[in-house]
């Protein structure tokens, strides 16, 4: 999956096993921020290609390859 600004994801919780779809606000190399319902969210990059977040007590998923 390509991440581009202005664009949509999915992003799964990792707890509950659900998708939701987010809108890319701003990418960068190691971080992507993005827009579900009206909640924004900072994800961070890993090793794996993968970028991480958690609010709340749950984390959430995208992943790019």
């Amino acid at each position: 999956m390509k991440i581009v600004e202005g664009g949509n994801v999915r992003v799964e919780c990792t707890d509950s096993g659900k998708i939701v779809e987010g809108i890319v606000v701003t990418r960068s190399s190691k971080q992507v921020r993005i827009n579900m319902a009206g909640v924004a969210m900072t994800f961070r990059a890993n090793p794996k290609g993968e970028f991480w977040a958690q609010q709340s007590g749950m984390s959430f998923v995208i992943r790019t390859v």
